[in-house]
C-alpha cells in the first residue's frame, strides 16, 4: 500500500477586514529623556516604563475598539436602511405581481368569452351555409321544372297559334264564300226553317 501525502491547498490572502493587524512597535514617552523605543532599548523594563507602555497599548486597544464599534453600528444602520429598502422594493412588487395577475386573469376570461363566441358564430355559419346550400338545390331542382314548363307552355303556344292561323283562314274563306253565294244561303236557310 502506498501512502499519499494529504494535498495541500493552494496559499489565499485574506480579505483586508480579517488580516492580521500589525502593531508598531510601542513608543514610550518619556517626558525628561524624550522617546523611547521598547524594542531598541536594550536594557530590561523598569515597572515605571512598563506601566507607561501598558498604558499606551490599553489606549490604542480603546482607540482600535472605538473605531470597530463606531464602524459596527454603520455598517449596522446600513445594513437596517438596506433591509428597510429590500421590503419597500418587495412590496411594491408584489403590488405589480397582484396587478399582473390581475390583467391576466382578466385577459384569459376574455380570451375565454371571446373563443366560446367564435365557436358559436363558426356553428351558425356551418348551419347558415348548409342551409344555403339546400336552398340553393331547391331552387336549382324549381329552375329546372319550370324551365320545362316554360318550354311546354312554349310549344303549346306555338301549337295555338298554328291553329289560330288555321282557324282565321277558315274564317276568311267562310265571309268570303258568304259574301258570293248571299242569294243561296239565305234561301238555303229560310228553307231550313220553312
Amino acid at each position: 500500500m502506498s501512502s499519499t501525502a494529504p494535498s495541500k491547498k493552494p496559499y489565499r490572502k485574506a480579505p483586508p477586514q480579517h488580516r492580521e493587524i500589525r502593531h508598531e512597535v510601542p513608543i514610550i514617552r518619556d517626558d525628561q529623556d524624550g522617546v523611547i523605543l521598547a524594542e531598541q532599548s536594550q536594557e530590561p523594563l523598569t515597572d515605571a516604563e512598563r506601566m507607561k507602555l501598558l498604558q499606551h497599548e490599553n489606549e490604542e486597544l480603546r482607540r482600535r475598539l472605538t473605531y470597530v464599534t463606531n464602524k459596527m453600528e454603520a455598517m449596522e444602520r446600513e445594513l437596517e436602511s438596506g433591509q428597510d429598502y429590500l421590503e419597500m422594493e418587495l412590496g411594491q412588487n408584489r403590488e405589480e405581481l397582484e396587478k399582473f395577475k390581475d390583467k391576466f386573469r382578466r385577459l384569459q376570461n376574455s380570451y375565454t368569452a371571446s373563443q366560446r363566441t367564435n365557436q358559436d358564430l363558426e356553428e351558425k355559419l356551418h348551419a347558415l351555409i348548409k342551409k344555403a346550400e339546400m336552398d340553393r338545390k331547391t331552387l336549382d331542382w324549381e329552375i329546372v321544372e319550370l324551365t320545362n314548363k316554360l318550354l311546354d307552355a312554349k310549344t303549346t303556344i306555338n301549337k295555338l297559334e298554328e291553329l289560330n292561323e288555321r282557324y282565321r283562314q277558315d274564317c276568311n274563306l267562310a265571309v268570303q264564300l258568304l259574301k258570293c253565294n248571299k242569294s243561296h244561303f239565305r234561301n238555303h236557310k229560310f228553307a231550313d226553317h220553312c
